[in-house]
Order: C-alpha cells, then sequence, then structure tokens
C-alpha cells in the first residue's frame, strides 16, 4: 500500500535525524572544551598585555574592567572576515 511506504519513509527519516541529533550532541563537549581552552589563552595574552600597558598607572587592577558588575560575562567578540573562524 502507499500509504505504508509513507509511514516507512517518515520512520526512516525521524530515525536519521535522531542519529544526527545524537551525534552532535555527543561531539558537543569536546567542541566546547576546544573554544574554552581557546578563550583561555587569548584571555592570558590580553591579561599579560594589559600589565605591561598598565603598570605605571596608579590603582590600576589588571583584568578588572571599569564598568565591574560582579557578574561575569563573556567578552562580546568581533569576528573576523568571513570564514575567517572555521
Amino acid at each position: 500500500k502507499k500509504t505504508d511506504k509513507v509511514g516507512e519513509g517518515n520512520r526512516e527519516r525521524r530515525a536519521l535525524k535522531e542519529e544526527k541529533k545524537a551525534a552532535r550532541m555527543a561531539v558537543v563537549p569536546a567542541l566546547q572544551a576546544e573554544e574554552d581552552r581557546r578563550y583561555l589563552e587569548k584571555e592570558t595574552k590580553r591579561l599579560e598585555e594589559e600589565a605591561k600597558l598598565m603598570k605605571d598607572v596608579p590603582g590600576w587592577k589588571v583584568g578588572q574592567g571599569v564598568y565591574e558588575t560582579g557578574k561575569w560575562m563573556p567578552p562580546a567578540e568581533r569576528p573576523g572576515p568571513v570564514g575567517s573562524y572555521l
């Protein structure tokens, strides 16, 4: 019957979609760890540069923003040319 084939196709598509989702979910922790590592390296370099630049400014605390809210938020990054982050 035609309806059986439609239902079978729908079940196949749903199974493939679930498999794809599971595969993506398995990779996300590794991707997040990679991004965290990249962020920490970049932040460490930035703080070192800030320390060198502001060493003669009295009362300057390295890493403390001018607008300190007490709540950590990742810095907004402006991406480079399209595709540079791939």
